[in-house]
């Protein structure tokens, strides 16, 4: 992504809570909001998307063959993980399933998730996915906990972070 296409954040302040609702353009899976978004504080200062890259599946892959090839190994989740903010203002990059980076032809987005109050590894671990539905015109947002079901498709993008967390 270029600077030209990133959304700026005049406040620089995220509010997690207000923007994950189910709303035009938008489903947030019941997991999520139990699993992901109770973990979350009111407000968090954005990270911005400034380094992140992505990287397409070659094969159907498990969290962990991915976490292992692409993210550099279980220890590097929680400085190559995407925060809720950069899944939004991705999210926002592309109104109405309009082409971009994230995939809109019903493969998957993954971001391996960590969150900002971590409790216990696999409580604070997880991959949100991100799918646009072309049938309800709307982004659909799910969370997995890691190593949960078989695997991701080929042909799906994850997310990373290249640079270290602030």
């Amino acid at each position: 992504m270029t600077m030209a296409n990133a959304v700026v954040r005049k406040n620089k302040i995220f509010k997690p809570h207000t923007y994950f609702k189910t709303r035009k353009g938008l489903r947030v899976s019941n997991e999520f909001n139990r699993r992901v978004l109770a973990r979350q504080p009111v407000s968090i200062l954005y990270r911005g998307c400034e380094g992140m890259t992505s990287f397409v599946l070659p094969r159907l892959m498990s969290d962990h063959e991915i976490i292992n090839e692409f993210l550099g190994g279980i220890d590097e989740v929680f400085t190559h993980g995407i925060t809720l903010d950069q899944i939004a203002e991705k999210i926002d990059l592309q109104p109405n399933g309009k082409d971009g980076e994230l995939l809109n032809n019903g493969q998957t987005n993954i971001f391996f998730y960590v969150s900002v109050i971590p409790k216990v590894y696999f409580e604070s671990h997880f991959a949100v996915s991100v799918k646009w539905d072309s049938g309800r015109h709307e982004w659909w947002v799910c969370d997995w906990p890691l190593n949960w079901f078989g695997g991701w498709g080929s042909g799906s993008r994850g997310f990373r972070n290249t640079t270290l967390k602030a």
